[in-house]
Protein backbone atom coordinates (compact mmCIF):
# COMPACT_ATOMS: atom_id res chain seq x y z
CA UNK A 1 0.00 0.00 0.00
CA UNK A 2 3.11 2.55 1.15
CA UNK A 3 5.10 3.60 -1.62
CA UNK A 4 8.21 2.82 -2.23
CA UNK A 5 7.23 -0.58 -1.04
CA UNK A 6 8.21 -0.57 2.68
CA UNK A 7 10.93 -3.37 3.34
CA UNK A 8 8.36 -5.04 5.95
CA UNK A 9 4.60 -4.27 6.00
CA UNK A 10 1.58 -6.44 7.40
CA UNK A 11 -1.77 -5.32 7.41
CA UNK A 12 -4.73 -6.98 9.36
CA UNK A 13 -8.13 -7.19 9.82
CA UNK A 14 -9.62 -3.69 12.13
CA UNK A 15 -9.76 -0.58 11.59
CA UNK A 16 -9.15 2.75 13.46
CA UNK A 17 -10.67 5.64 13.48
CA UNK A 18 -9.32 9.24 12.89
CA UNK A 19 -10.53 11.51 15.91
CA UNK A 20 -8.91 14.42 13.73
CA UNK A 21 -8.91 15.82 10.48
CA UNK A 22 -5.81 16.33 8.67
CA UNK A 23 -4.90 18.48 5.36
CA UNK A 24 -2.86 15.61 3.00
CA UNK A 25 -2.69 17.81 0.06
CA UNK A 26 0.76 18.66 0.28
CA UNK A 27 3.13 16.69 1.86
CA UNK A 28 5.73 19.16 3.69
CA UNK A 29 2.60 20.91 5.42
CA UNK A 30 1.57 17.42 6.59
CA UNK A 31 4.45 16.95 8.14
CA UNK A 32 4.63 20.33 9.87
CA UNK A 33 0.96 20.09 11.14
CA UNK A 34 2.36 16.18 12.86
CA UNK A 35 5.65 16.72 13.54
CA UNK A 36 5.08 16.78 17.19
CA UNK A 37 2.11 14.34 17.55
CA UNK A 38 -1.35 14.15 16.96
CA UNK A 39 -4.16 12.97 18.94
CA UNK A 40 -4.13 10.08 16.90
CA UNK A 41 0.03 9.77 16.08
CA UNK A 42 2.06 9.18 18.91
CA UNK A 43 5.56 9.71 18.55
CA UNK A 44 8.45 7.82 20.36
CA UNK A 45 11.68 8.11 19.77
CA UNK A 46 14.00 4.69 19.43
CA UNK A 47 17.34 5.32 19.47
CA UNK A 48 18.39 2.11 18.74
CA UNK A 49 16.90 2.70 15.04
CA UNK A 50 19.20 4.12 12.52
CA UNK A 51 19.22 7.23 11.05
CA UNK A 52 16.11 7.17 8.22
CA UNK A 53 14.53 3.89 9.87
CA UNK A 54 11.35 4.03 11.52
CA UNK A 55 8.40 1.72 12.25
CA UNK A 56 4.87 2.19 12.17
CA UNK A 57 1.87 0.65 14.22
CA UNK A 58 -1.62 0.93 14.09
CA UNK A 59 -4.12 -0.75 16.12
CA UNK A 60 -7.09 0.15 18.41
CA UNK A 61 -5.11 2.61 20.25
CA UNK A 62 -3.91 4.83 17.47
CA UNK A 63 -1.05 4.98 15.44
CA UNK A 64 2.38 4.69 17.04
CA UNK A 65 5.24 5.78 15.38
CA UNK A 66 8.92 5.11 16.27
CA UNK A 67 12.43 6.82 15.05
CA UNK A 68 15.80 7.86 16.03
CA UNK A 69 16.05 11.04 14.52
CA UNK A 70 14.09 13.85 12.58
CA UNK A 71 15.19 12.10 9.47
CA UNK A 72 13.04 8.98 10.54
CA UNK A 73 10.22 10.93 11.44
CA UNK A 74 10.38 12.85 8.00
CA UNK A 75 10.10 9.17 6.17
CA UNK A 76 7.93 7.91 9.12
CA UNK A 77 5.10 10.40 8.30
CA UNK A 78 5.66 10.30 4.71
CA UNK A 79 3.88 7.13 4.73
CA UNK A 80 1.65 8.09 7.50
CA UNK A 81 0.81 10.43 4.97
CA UNK A 82 0.07 8.17 2.12
CA UNK A 83 -2.10 5.75 4.03
CA UNK A 84 -4.33 8.21 4.91
CA UNK A 85 -4.39 9.52 1.41
CA UNK A 86 -5.56 5.91 0.22
CA UNK A 87 -7.59 4.94 3.16
CA UNK A 88 -9.24 7.87 4.58
CA UNK A 89 -10.62 8.44 7.76
CA UNK A 90 -10.48 4.68 8.92
CA UNK A 91 -6.95 3.11 8.69
CA UNK A 92 -6.31 -0.45 8.51
CA UNK A 93 -4.26 -2.20 11.44
CA UNK A 94 -0.90 -2.69 10.30
CA UNK A 95 2.62 -3.40 11.38
CA UNK A 96 5.46 -1.81 9.52
CA UNK A 97 8.99 -1.37 9.21
CA UNK A 98 11.50 0.33 6.85
CA UNK A 99 14.48 1.28 6.49
CA UNK A 100 16.31 2.63 3.35
CA UNK A 101 18.94 0.00 1.30
CA UNK A 102 21.02 2.71 0.27
CA UNK A 103 22.61 5.13 2.27
CA UNK A 104 22.49 8.26 -0.75
CA UNK A 105 19.20 8.10 -2.82
CA UNK A 106 19.80 10.71 -5.59
CA UNK A 107 18.16 12.12 -8.87
CA UNK A 108 20.07 14.03 -10.85
CA UNK A 109 18.57 16.53 -13.30
CA UNK A 110 20.15 17.83 -16.45
CA UNK A 111 19.76 21.65 -16.33
CA UNK A 112 22.69 22.79 -19.04
CA UNK A 113 21.31 21.14 -22.73
CA UNK A 114 19.13 24.11 -23.22
CA UNK A 115 16.25 23.52 -21.12
CA UNK A 116 16.81 25.53 -17.73
CA UNK A 117 13.80 24.92 -15.28
CA UNK A 118 12.42 27.94 -14.08
CA UNK A 119 13.12 27.93 -9.37
CA UNK A 120 9.33 27.08 -9.43
CA UNK A 121 9.45 23.82 -11.41
CA UNK A 122 12.57 22.45 -9.35
CA UNK A 123 10.52 23.28 -6.11
CA UNK A 124 7.83 21.38 -7.75
CA UNK A 125 10.48 18.51 -8.33
CA UNK A 126 11.66 18.60 -4.91
CA UNK A 127 8.60 18.30 -3.18
CA UNK A 128 7.91 15.24 -5.94
CA UNK A 129 11.28 13.59 -4.68
CA UNK A 130 10.51 14.35 -0.97
CA UNK A 131 7.17 12.22 -1.52
CA UNK A 132 9.50 8.84 -2.98
CA UNK A 133 11.80 9.27 0.11
CA UNK A 134 14.93 10.95 -1.95
CA UNK A 135 17.59 12.36 0.00
CA UNK A 136 19.79 13.61 -2.39
CA UNK A 137 19.55 16.28 -5.43
CA UNK A 138 21.87 17.04 -8.14
CA UNK A 139 21.96 19.78 -10.89
CA UNK A 140 23.93 18.94 -13.81
CA UNK A 141 25.60 22.31 -15.40
CA UNK A 142 27.85 22.43 -17.81
CA UNK A 143 26.65 25.38 -20.02
CA UNK A 144 26.03 28.86 -19.02
CA UNK A 145 23.03 28.37 -16.94
CA UNK A 146 23.98 29.98 -13.85
CA UNK A 147 24.90 33.49 -13.14
CA UNK A 148 28.83 32.59 -12.57
CA UNK A 149 30.28 35.64 -10.52
CA UNK A 150 33.44 35.54 -12.16
CA UNK A 151 31.89 35.77 -15.74
CA UNK A 152 28.99 37.77 -15.54
CA UNK A 153 29.29 39.03 -19.41
CA UNK A 154 28.70 35.02 -20.35
CA UNK A 155 25.05 35.23 -19.11
CA UNK A 156 24.66 39.39 -19.28
CA UNK A 157 21.41 38.69 -21.97
CA UNK A 158 19.38 36.28 -20.66
CA UNK A 159 18.04 34.71 -17.28
CA UNK A 160 18.90 32.14 -15.61
CA UNK A 161 20.07 30.75 -11.83
CA UNK A 162 21.07 32.93 -9.74
CA UNK A 163 22.99 32.49 -6.33
CA UNK A 164 19.76 33.20 -4.55
CA UNK A 165 17.80 30.83 -6.47
CA UNK A 166 20.44 28.02 -5.40
CA UNK A 167 20.98 29.35 -1.57
CA UNK A 168 16.83 29.77 -1.77
CA UNK A 169 16.92 25.83 -3.29
CA UNK A 170 18.96 24.30 -0.64
CA UNK A 171 17.05 25.97 2.08
CA UNK A 172 13.70 24.26 0.42
CA UNK A 173 15.64 21.03 0.14
CA UNK A 174 16.72 20.84 3.82
CA UNK A 175 13.81 21.65 4.92
CA UNK A 176 12.54 18.50 3.66
CA UNK A 177 15.40 16.43 4.31
CA UNK A 178 16.80 16.42 1.10
CA UNK A 179 20.82 17.18 0.06
CA UNK A 180 21.25 19.99 -3.00
CA UNK A 181 24.64 18.59 -4.60
CA UNK A 182 26.42 20.65 -6.78
CA UNK A 183 27.27 19.55 -9.96
CA UNK A 184 29.67 20.58 -12.45
CA UNK A 185 31.44 19.66 -15.63
CA UNK A 186 35.22 19.79 -15.27
CA UNK A 187 36.88 18.17 -17.87
CA UNK A 188 34.84 17.03 -20.92
CA UNK A 189 31.47 18.36 -21.84
CA UNK A 190 32.93 22.22 -22.05
CA UNK A 191 32.13 22.76 -25.29
CA UNK A 192 30.11 26.20 -24.88
CA UNK A 193 32.79 27.44 -22.18
CA UNK A 194 35.32 26.60 -24.84
CA UNK A 195 33.60 28.25 -27.49
CA UNK A 196 34.47 31.78 -26.02
CA UNK A 197 37.48 33.29 -27.32
CA UNK A 198 39.35 33.60 -24.76
CA UNK A 199 39.28 30.49 -23.76
CA UNK A 200 39.75 28.84 -26.91
CA UNK A 201 43.38 28.23 -26.10
CA UNK A 202 42.46 25.24 -23.47
CA UNK A 203 40.62 22.78 -25.61
CA UNK A 204 42.73 19.90 -26.27
CA UNK A 205 42.08 19.69 -30.27
CA UNK A 206 44.27 20.12 -33.56
CA UNK A 207 42.56 23.29 -34.26
CA UNK A 208 39.23 21.40 -35.80
CA UNK A 209 38.37 18.52 -33.96
CA UNK A 210 35.72 19.41 -31.10
CA UNK A 211 36.95 17.71 -27.86
CA UNK A 212 34.59 19.81 -25.51
CA UNK A 213 37.61 18.79 -23.11
CA UNK A 214 39.88 21.07 -21.44
CA UNK A 215 43.81 20.61 -21.18
CA UNK A 216 44.45 19.94 -17.62
CA UNK A 217 48.44 20.32 -18.08
CA UNK A 218 47.77 24.23 -18.40
CA UNK A 219 47.51 26.92 -15.30
CA UNK A 220 44.82 28.74 -17.41
CA UNK A 221 42.51 25.34 -17.18
CA UNK A 222 42.90 25.09 -13.52
CA UNK A 223 42.21 29.18 -13.00
CA UNK A 224 39.43 28.62 -15.43
CA UNK A 225 37.96 25.63 -12.77
CA UNK A 226 38.47 27.32 -10.06
CA UNK A 227 36.84 30.42 -10.92
CA UNK A 228 33.85 28.05 -11.85
CA UNK A 229 34.04 26.76 -8.30
CA UNK A 230 34.58 30.13 -6.66
CA UNK A 231 31.36 31.22 -8.66
CA UNK A 232 29.07 28.08 -7.62
CA UNK A 233 30.11 25.66 -4.31
CA UNK A 234 30.24 28.36 -1.77
CA UNK A 235 26.15 28.59 -2.56
CA UNK A 236 25.33 24.99 -1.38
CA UNK A 237 25.23 23.74 2.59
CA UNK A 238 26.45 20.03 0.88
CA UNK A 239 29.68 19.33 1.90
CA UNK A 240 30.01 17.27 -1.36
CA UNK A 241 30.48 18.21 -5.46
CA UNK A 242 30.02 15.92 -8.30
CA UNK A 243 33.41 17.40 -10.94
CA UNK A 244 31.74 15.57 -13.89
CA UNK A 245 34.89 14.22 -15.58
CA UNK A 246 33.02 11.50 -17.96
CA UNK A 247 33.56 11.31 -21.82
CA UNK A 248 36.60 13.85 -22.25
CA UNK A 249 37.31 12.77 -25.42
CA UNK A 250 40.37 14.80 -26.08
CA UNK A 251 42.00 12.43 -23.34
CA UNK A 252 44.99 10.63 -24.66
CA UNK A 253 45.14 13.19 -27.85
CA UNK A 254 46.27 16.34 -29.29
CA UNK A 255 48.31 18.19 -26.93
CA UNK A 256 47.47 15.49 -24.06
CA UNK A 257 49.17 12.54 -26.67
CA UNK A 258 52.88 12.50 -25.44
CA UNK A 259 51.83 12.94 -21.64
CA UNK A 260 49.30 9.79 -21.84
CA UNK A 261 52.25 7.79 -24.05
CA UNK A 262 54.43 8.37 -21.45
CA UNK A 263 52.06 8.24 -18.06
CA UNK A 264 49.37 6.39 -19.27
CA UNK A 265 45.90 7.78 -19.92
CA UNK A 266 44.02 6.73 -16.29
CA UNK A 267 47.06 8.46 -14.48
CA UNK A 268 46.81 11.34 -16.31
CA UNK A 269 43.36 11.30 -15.49
CA UNK A 270 44.08 10.39 -11.70
CA UNK A 271 46.68 13.44 -11.92
CA UNK A 272 43.81 16.07 -12.83
CA UNK A 273 41.36 13.88 -10.18
CA UNK A 274 43.47 14.20 -7.08
CA UNK A 275 44.09 17.92 -8.25
CA UNK A 276 40.36 18.89 -8.55
CA UNK A 277 39.81 17.17 -5.08
CA UNK A 278 42.60 18.17 -3.34
CA UNK A 279 41.08 22.04 -4.72
CA UNK A 280 37.51 21.22 -3.67
CA UNK A 281 38.26 20.06 -0.33
CA UNK A 282 40.82 22.08 0.49
CA UNK A 283 39.32 25.01 -0.58
CA UNK A 284 35.18 24.72 -1.03
CA UNK A 285 35.15 22.27 2.58
CA UNK A 286 33.99 19.46 -0.16
CA UNK A 287 34.39 15.94 -1.23
CA UNK A 288 34.26 14.65 -4.78
CA UNK A 289 32.09 12.38 -6.88
CA UNK A 290 32.88 11.58 -10.37
CA UNK A 291 31.66 9.50 -13.46
CA UNK A 292 34.23 6.64 -13.65
CA UNK A 293 33.82 5.92 -17.51
CA UNK A 294 37.16 7.04 -18.71
CA UNK A 295 39.08 5.12 -16.00
CA UNK A 296 36.97 1.72 -15.01
CA UNK A 297 39.10 -0.33 -17.76
CA UNK A 298 41.97 0.48 -16.10
CA UNK A 299 41.56 -0.78 -12.03
CA UNK A 300 45.58 -0.33 -11.50
CA UNK A 301 44.83 3.09 -10.98
CA UNK A 302 42.08 2.78 -8.68
CA UNK A 303 44.22 2.85 -5.87
CA UNK A 304 44.98 6.38 -6.83
CA UNK A 305 41.42 7.41 -6.53
CA UNK A 306 41.77 9.77 -3.76
CA UNK A 307 40.03 8.27 -0.17
CA UNK A 308 37.05 10.28 0.18
CA UNK A 309 36.21 10.20 -3.58
CA UNK A 310 32.90 8.78 -4.71
CA UNK A 311 33.04 7.08 -8.02
CA UNK A 312 29.99 7.38 -10.13
CA UNK A 313 29.25 4.22 -12.07
CA UNK A 314 26.93 5.07 -15.15
CA UNK A 315 24.67 2.92 -17.83
CA UNK A 316 21.42 3.50 -19.01
CA UNK A 317 20.88 0.96 -21.99
CA UNK A 318 20.53 -2.90 -21.79
CA UNK A 319 24.07 -3.97 -22.81
CA UNK A 320 25.45 -1.20 -20.19
CA UNK A 321 22.97 -2.34 -17.63
CA UNK A 322 24.41 -6.17 -17.57
CA UNK A 323 28.34 -4.95 -17.87
CA UNK A 324 27.39 -2.56 -14.81
CA UNK A 325 28.09 -6.19 -12.66
CA UNK A 326 31.64 -6.20 -13.86
CA UNK A 327 32.64 -2.55 -13.12
CA UNK A 328 30.57 -2.67 -9.68
CA UNK A 329 32.73 -5.82 -8.60
CA UNK A 330 36.11 -4.10 -9.76
CA UNK A 331 35.56 -0.80 -8.11
CA UNK A 332 34.36 -2.63 -4.65
CA UNK A 333 37.33 -5.06 -4.73
CA UNK A 334 39.74 -2.30 -4.76
CA UNK A 335 38.20 -0.42 -1.83
CA UNK A 336 36.43 2.60 -3.84
CA UNK A 337 32.84 4.29 -2.87
CA UNK A 338 30.67 4.39 -5.67
CA UNK A 339 26.75 4.97 -6.66
CA UNK A 340 25.17 3.08 -8.84
CA UNK A 341 24.03 5.54 -11.86
CA UNK A 342 20.95 3.87 -13.98
CA UNK A 343 18.56 6.63 -16.05
CA UNK A 344 15.56 7.37 -16.93
CA UNK A 345 15.94 7.12 -20.53
CA UNK A 346 14.15 9.85 -21.68
CA UNK A 347 16.41 11.88 -23.16
CA UNK A 348 16.64 11.42 -27.49
CA UNK A 349 13.03 9.85 -27.67
CA UNK A 350 10.76 12.85 -26.92
CA UNK A 351 8.35 10.12 -24.76
CA UNK A 352 10.86 7.73 -22.67
CA UNK A 353 11.13 4.23 -23.37
CA UNK A 354 9.84 2.82 -19.99
CA UNK A 355 10.32 -0.96 -20.86
CA UNK A 356 13.89 -0.20 -21.37
CA UNK A 357 14.14 2.08 -17.83
CA UNK A 358 12.37 -0.43 -15.97
CA UNK A 359 15.02 -3.09 -16.74
CA UNK A 360 17.80 -0.50 -16.21
CA UNK A 361 16.22 0.86 -12.76
CA UNK A 362 15.76 -2.50 -11.27
CA UNK A 363 19.55 -4.05 -12.53
CA UNK A 364 21.25 -1.30 -11.13
CA UNK A 365 19.21 -1.52 -7.84
CA UNK A 366 20.35 -5.21 -7.30
CA UNK A 367 23.81 -5.00 -8.60
CA UNK A 368 24.63 -1.87 -6.28
CA UNK A 369 23.02 -4.04 -3.52
CA UNK A 370 25.10 -7.39 -4.72
CA UNK A 371 28.84 -5.26 -4.38
CA UNK A 372 28.17 -2.30 -1.44
CA UNK A 373 27.29 0.58 -3.30
CA UNK A 374 26.70 2.95 -1.14
CA UNK A 375 24.30 5.21 -3.21
CA UNK A 376 21.77 5.47 -6.10
CA UNK A 377 21.41 7.77 -8.26
CA UNK A 378 19.03 7.95 -11.38
CA UNK A 379 20.10 10.66 -13.92
CA UNK A 380 17.49 12.73 -16.33
CA UNK A 381 19.72 13.96 -19.12
CA UNK A 382 18.67 16.51 -21.67
CA UNK A 383 21.22 16.06 -25.00
CA UNK A 384 20.07 17.96 -28.04
CA UNK A 385 17.51 20.50 -27.14
CA UNK A 386 15.99 18.82 -24.28
CA UNK A 387 12.71 18.81 -25.85
CA UNK A 388 11.06 16.50 -23.56
CA UNK A 389 8.78 17.76 -21.27
CA UNK A 390 8.95 17.11 -17.45
CA UNK A 391 6.15 14.93 -17.24
CA UNK A 392 7.67 11.92 -18.84
CA UNK A 393 9.81 11.66 -16.07
CA UNK A 394 7.30 11.20 -13.04
CA UNK A 395 6.80 7.67 -13.08
CA UNK A 396 10.46 6.65 -14.08
CA UNK A 397 11.61 8.00 -11.46
CA UNK A 398 8.93 7.22 -8.97
CA UNK A 399 10.33 3.50 -9.82
CA UNK A 400 13.45 4.45 -9.44
CA UNK A 401 12.89 5.78 -6.15
CA UNK A 402 11.28 2.21 -5.36
CA UNK A 403 14.89 0.29 -6.13
CA UNK A 404 17.06 3.23 -4.10
CA UNK A 405 15.05 2.67 -1.15
CA UNK A 406 13.95 -1.08 -1.56
CA UNK A 407 14.99 -3.47 -4.20
CA UNK A 408 13.34 -6.31 -2.96
CA UNK A 409 14.38 -9.95 -3.90
CA UNK A 410 16.27 -10.82 -6.59
CA UNK A 411 14.88 -10.83 -10.03
CA UNK A 412 14.02 -14.66 -10.95
CA UNK A 413 12.14 -15.90 -13.75
CA UNK A 414 9.94 -13.63 -16.04
CA UNK A 415 8.12 -11.21 -13.76
CA UNK A 416 10.54 -8.45 -14.02
CA UNK A 417 9.12 -7.28 -10.36
CA UNK A 418 6.59 -6.26 -12.34
CA UNK A 419 4.51 -5.83 -9.03
CA UNK A 420 6.93 -3.05 -8.43
CA UNK A 421 6.23 -0.98 -11.86
CA UNK A 422 2.61 -0.84 -11.28
CA UNK A 423 3.25 0.05 -7.70
CA UNK A 424 5.28 3.45 -9.24
CA UNK A 425 2.22 4.01 -12.07
CA UNK A 426 -0.19 3.58 -9.18
CA UNK A 427 1.48 6.16 -7.08
CA UNK A 428 1.83 8.67 -9.94
CA UNK A 429 -1.40 8.35 -10.68
CA UNK A 430 -2.92 9.20 -7.17
CA UNK A 431 -0.78 11.31 -5.96
CA UNK A 432 0.64 13.80 -9.01
CA UNK A 433 -1.77 12.93 -12.03
CA UNK A 434 -4.75 12.31 -9.61
CA UNK A 435 -6.34 10.44 -12.79
CA UNK A 436 -5.20 6.90 -14.38
CA UNK A 437 -2.35 8.56 -16.61
CA UNK A 438 0.50 6.69 -16.40
CA UNK A 439 -0.48 3.24 -18.16
CA UNK A 440 -1.26 5.45 -21.25
CA UNK A 441 2.31 7.20 -21.26
CA UNK A 442 3.75 3.33 -21.18
CA UNK A 443 1.80 3.27 -24.17
CA UNK A 444 2.64 6.32 -26.42
CA UNK A 445 6.57 5.67 -25.14
CA UNK A 446 6.03 2.21 -26.60
CA UNK A 447 5.90 4.12 -30.03
CA UNK A 448 9.73 3.12 -30.64
CA UNK A 449 8.89 -0.54 -31.05
CA UNK A 450 7.42 0.21 -33.91
CA UNK A 451 10.36 1.72 -35.54
CA UNK A 452 12.01 -0.34 -37.91
CA UNK A 453 15.43 -0.17 -35.92
CA UNK A 454 16.56 -0.56 -32.77
CA UNK A 455 18.64 2.63 -31.68
CA UNK A 456 21.27 3.40 -28.75
CA UNK A 457 19.76 5.54 -26.27
CA UNK A 458 17.87 7.16 -28.94
CA UNK A 459 14.58 6.26 -31.54
CA UNK A 460 14.32 6.97 -34.98
CA UNK A 461 11.96 10.02 -35.48
CA UNK A 462 14.02 11.47 -32.55
CA UNK A 463 16.88 11.23 -35.29
CA UNK A 464 14.40 12.62 -37.87
CA UNK A 465 14.06 15.32 -35.77
CA UNK A 466 17.42 16.22 -35.50
CA UNK A 467 18.79 16.21 -38.93
CA UNK A 468 17.77 17.86 -42.53
CA UNK A 469 15.25 15.98 -44.06
CA UNK A 470 17.90 15.26 -46.65
CA UNK A 471 20.02 13.04 -44.48
CA UNK A 472 20.06 9.16 -45.63
CA UNK A 473 23.31 8.00 -42.99
CA UNK A 474 22.86 8.66 -39.64
CA UNK A 475 26.23 7.85 -38.83
CA UNK A 476 26.60 4.51 -36.85
CA UNK A 477 23.03 4.01 -36.32
CA UNK A 478 21.20 3.31 -39.34
CA UNK A 479 20.97 4.52 -42.84
CA UNK A 480 17.18 5.42 -43.64
CA UNK A 481 16.71 4.08 -47.11
CA UNK A 482 17.64 0.29 -46.10
CA UNK A 483 15.45 0.49 -43.07
CA UNK A 484 12.60 2.53 -44.62
CA UNK A 485 8.85 1.20 -45.44
CA UNK A 486 5.88 3.09 -45.40
CA UNK A 487 4.28 0.87 -42.71
CA UNK A 488 6.37 1.33 -39.88
CA UNK A 489 5.60 4.88 -39.95
CA UNK A 490 1.74 4.69 -40.58
CA UNK A 491 1.64 2.37 -37.64
CA UNK A 492 3.21 5.02 -35.33
CA UNK A 493 0.86 7.72 -36.68
CA UNK A 494 -2.32 5.59 -36.20
CA UNK A 495 -1.40 4.14 -32.67
CA UNK A 496 -0.41 7.51 -31.41
CA UNK A 497 -3.44 9.70 -32.55
CA UNK A 498 -5.54 6.83 -31.00
CA UNK A 499 -3.25 7.30 -27.70
CA UNK A 500 -3.72 10.66 -28.29
CA UNK A 501 -7.52 10.65 -28.54
CA UNK A 502 -7.61 8.46 -24.94
CA UNK A 503 -5.51 11.11 -23.15
CA UNK A 504 -8.42 14.30 -24.25
CA UNK A 505 -10.92 11.89 -22.33
CA UNK A 506 -9.09 12.01 -19.32
CA UNK A 507 -9.48 14.88 -16.12
CA UNK A 508 -6.20 15.70 -15.38
CA UNK A 509 -3.86 18.46 -14.92
CA UNK A 510 -3.99 20.95 -18.46
CA UNK A 511 -0.68 21.47 -18.37
CA UNK A 512 0.72 18.18 -17.68
CA UNK A 513 -2.16 17.09 -20.50
CA UNK A 514 -0.68 19.53 -22.83
CA UNK A 515 2.81 18.52 -22.74
CA UNK A 516 1.91 15.06 -23.67
CA UNK A 517 0.24 16.08 -26.52
CA UNK A 518 2.64 18.38 -27.76
CA UNK A 519 5.28 15.69 -27.78
CA UNK A 520 3.14 13.17 -29.23
CA UNK A 521 2.48 15.46 -32.00
CA UNK A 522 6.20 15.76 -32.24
CA UNK A 523 6.58 11.71 -33.20
CA UNK A 524 3.61 12.22 -35.36
CA UNK A 525 5.06 14.42 -37.60
CA UNK A 526 8.21 13.37 -37.53
CA UNK A 527 6.49 9.70 -38.60
CA UNK A 528 4.96 12.23 -41.55
CA UNK A 529 8.42 13.39 -42.60
CA UNK A 530 9.40 9.81 -42.91
CA UNK A 531 6.63 9.08 -44.95
CA UNK A 532 7.65 11.77 -46.96
CA UNK A 533 11.54 10.78 -46.93
CA UNK A 534 10.60 7.30 -48.09
CA UNK A 535 8.27 8.55 -50.78
CA UNK A 536 11.55 11.19 -52.20
CA UNK A 537 7.98 13.69 -52.52
CA UNK A 538 4.47 15.40 -50.68
CA UNK A 539 2.00 17.06 -52.43
CA UNK A 540 0.64 20.55 -52.52
CA UNK A 541 -2.03 19.54 -50.55
CA UNK A 542 -0.40 17.10 -47.89
CA UNK A 543 2.54 20.05 -47.91
CA UNK A 544 0.06 22.99 -46.55
CA UNK A 545 -1.49 19.62 -44.09
CA UNK A 546 1.80 19.53 -42.64
CA UNK A 547 3.21 22.94 -42.62
CA UNK A 548 0.24 24.08 -40.05
CA UNK A 549 0.97 21.25 -38.11
CA UNK A 550 4.32 22.08 -37.47
CA UNK A 551 3.23 25.69 -36.78
CA UNK A 552 0.72 24.32 -34.23
CA UNK A 553 3.42 22.36 -32.53
CA UNK A 554 5.76 25.57 -32.51
CA UNK A 555 3.17 27.59 -30.78
CA UNK A 556 1.75 25.27 -28.39
CA UNK A 557 5.59 24.13 -27.43
CA UNK A 558 6.64 27.78 -26.71
CA UNK A 559 3.67 28.35 -24.64
CA UNK A 560 4.60 24.91 -22.42
CA UNK A 561 8.43 25.85 -22.51
CA UNK A 562 7.82 29.60 -21.11
CA UNK A 563 5.06 28.24 -18.32
CA UNK A 564 8.04 26.24 -16.39
CA UNK A 565 11.92 27.29 -18.22
CA UNK A 566 13.54 29.93 -18.75
CA UNK A 567 13.82 31.28 -22.30
CA UNK A 568 17.17 30.72 -23.10
CA UNK A 569 17.72 27.57 -24.90
CA UNK A 570 14.35 27.46 -26.24
CA UNK A 571 16.03 28.44 -29.74
CA UNK A 572 17.28 24.78 -30.02
CA UNK A 573 14.26 23.28 -30.35
CA UNK A 574 12.52 25.84 -32.17
CA UNK A 575 15.19 25.74 -34.71
CA UNK A 576 14.90 22.04 -35.35
CA UNK A 577 11.12 22.76 -36.19
CA UNK A 578 11.59 25.01 -38.61
CA UNK A 579 14.33 23.97 -40.02
CA UNK A 580 12.21 20.67 -41.08
CA UNK A 581 9.67 22.74 -41.43
CA UNK A 582 11.26 24.78 -44.33
CA UNK A 583 13.11 21.54 -45.79
CA UNK A 584 9.91 20.28 -46.77
CA UNK A 585 9.78 22.67 -49.47
CA UNK A 586 12.07 21.08 -51.94
CA UNK A 587 9.88 17.63 -51.52
CA UNK A 588 6.61 19.81 -52.91
CA UNK A 589 6.30 18.30 -56.38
Amino acid sequence: MIFPVPVKEEYFDGKYKLKEKYDTAVLFEFYKSTENGTNDIKLKENVLLKKEEYSIKINENGICVEFSCDEGKFRALTSVRQLIVIEGEELSYADISDFPQFEHRSYMLDISRDRIPKPEKIMHIIDYLSELKYNEFQLYMENFCFKYSAYPDYTKNFDCLTPDDIVMLDKYCKERFIELVPNQNSFGHMDTWLGQDELKILEVTDGKAKTGTVNPLMDETKELIDNIYGSLLPYFSSGRVNIGLDEAYGLGKYQLEKECSEKGKANVFMDYLCYLSELAEKKYGKTVMFWDDMVINYPESFHRVPKNAVALEWGYELIQSQMMGENCKSLADKGVRFYVCPGTNVCLTFTGRFDIASFNLRTAGELGRKHGAEGYMVTDWGNNGNPQFFVWSYVPLALAGQYAWNVGSKQHGGWLKSWYIHAAEEFADRFLFKAKVSRELYRIASYYQLEPERLHGSTICAHIFLNPLEKDNYVDFFKFSEIADPIYFEEIIARMKKEQSRIKKLDFAEDLKSEILCNSDIVILCSEYALVKIAGKVSKEKYDELTAYSEKIEKDFTRLWLNKDFEEGINTSLSNIRNRRQELKSFVK
